[in-house]
Order: structure tokens, then C-alpha cells, then sequence
């Protein structure tokens, strides 16, 4: 098992697997997490899973948005 498939399930409990499915299965995901490695650096794994963990807490915090909705909101958070 992967880390990221391992994290997947981890979210999952924490946030059910409709949510969790919107960021990890999405296309634009992996190119997302390949810009934030580039900014910040460190393990690709570990971006990753951060970034799918921040992603999916804006889905549930904000269920009307996209996940281009929280890359977005992710990107800003970045920027500060």
C-alpha cells in the first residue's frame, strides 16, 4: 500500500469517501501537488498527503466548492 493510498483511507474515515474521492481522483490533483512541491519542497509523498488533507477540509468545510475551489483557496494560503 501506497502512502497516498494509505492516506486516502485515513481521510476517508475522517471525512467519508465522497469527499475524499473529489480531491484524490481528480485529474488536476497530481499536477497541483507537483506545484506545491516545487514552492515548498520537501518529501513528494508528504506534499501529497498535506495537500490532499487541506483540500479535503475545504471540500468539508465549504461543500458547495470545487476542488479547483480549494487548490485555489490552498494557492492563496501559499502566497501569505
Amino acid at each position: 500500500m501506497s502512502t497516498l493510498e494509505w492516506y486516502r483511507s485515513l481521510l476517508c474515515e475522517d471525512y467519508g469517501e465522497e469527499l475524499t474521492a473529489r480531491i484524490l481522483d481528480d485529474p488536476a490533483f497530481h499536477g497541483f501537488v507537483v506545484e506545491v512541491h516545487k514552492l515548498e519542497g520537501g518529501e513528494l509523498d508528504g506534499v501529497a498527503c498535506e495537500v490532499a488533507c487541506h483540500a479535503v477540509e475545504h471540500l468539508y468545510e465549504h461543500p458547495g466548492d470545487s476542488a479547483n475551489d480549494a487548490y485555489a483557496e490552498l494557492r492563496r494560503r501559499l502566497r501569505d
